[in-house]
């Protein structure tokens, strides 16, 4: 396993954990997220060459992505 899959892997975890013991994670969460998306969107209206806005492109939908399963698992862990 190489060491930057281990250290996604922590950063995972201590995101679920962070989810999991504040209901108020969830939003903290998500603007951190947000705040990498806007940062994305920037540098796709920028003008990119075609191979790193692709690139650019497939990050914004993963942040996008990102949002909804930080509530799903925030949800999971914090019922109505």
């Amino acid at each position: 396993m190489s060491t930057a899959f281990s250290k996604l892997e922590e950063n995972l975890f201590e995101v679920e954990k962070q989810l999991r013991d504040s209901v108020d994670s969830r939003q903290e969460v998500i603007n951190q997220i947000k705040e990498i998306e806007q940062a994305v969107r920037k540098e796709l209206d920028s003008g990119l060459p075609q191979e790193e806005f692709e690139r650019m492109e497939k990050l914004r939908v993963a942040c996008e992505s990102a949002v909804l399963i930080v509530d799903r698992v925030w949800s999971s862990y914090h019922p109505d």
